[in-house]
């Protein structure tokens, strides 16, 4: 929350819209298109209570993979030395999101370099029929243009308006 708060210091062109519907998600499959970096940011920063799925690769990076497994985020594969990790952490996911919690997926499974919707993972939609809540289907638009892919920097000068919507 502090680094979006900054951004809106610092990044005065950018505005964000995101309606209160989409803030009031609570037990939850969030599932969600990926245009940049800041996705994962921005959706983990609006529910107090979260947990996402986090390609496995990721947990490998040293110290931020360390960060993500004290967070509890949940490895994507069940291959290699997190597979335990990531069985253990599905097998309780029904109890988290009973007690209010969102589970935030990426069902692409990577960043869309087109925009475009690409093939979808299943996994989310048999969590959310396994545990039995509903999946909330969010589009994102435009936080590529803060966070350019390719590049390692933000557009602090650029005017766009960043959404968030409900769209299922």
């Amino acid at each position: 929350r502090g680094f979006f708060a900054l951004t809106r210091v610092l990044m005065p062109g950018h505005r964000w819209r995101i309606p209160p519907e989409v803030k009031d998600i609570r037990s939850s499959v969030v599932v969600c298109n990926h245009r940049s970096y800041l996705d994962s940011i921005l959706l983990i920063s609006l529910y107090e209570k979260h947990n996402t799925i986090v390609k496995r690769r990721l947990f490998d990076i040293p110290l931020f993979g360390k960060m993500l497994q004290w967070s509890g985020y949940i490895p994507s594969s069940a291959d290699g030395r997190f597979a335990e990790m990531m069985i253990q952490r599905i097998e309780t996911v029904d109890i988290f999101l009973a007690a209010g919690g969102n589970l935030i997926i990426f069902p692409e499974g990577t960043r869309s370099k087109s925009g475009r919707i690409g093939k979808l993972n299943k996994g989310a939609f048999k969590i959310a029929r396994r545990c039995r809540v509903p999946v909330k289907v969010l589009f994102i638009r435009n936080t590529e243009k803060m966070f350019r892919p390719a590049s390692f920097s933000f557009d602090t000068q650029g005017r766009n308006t960043i959404s968030l919507d409900l769209i299922g």
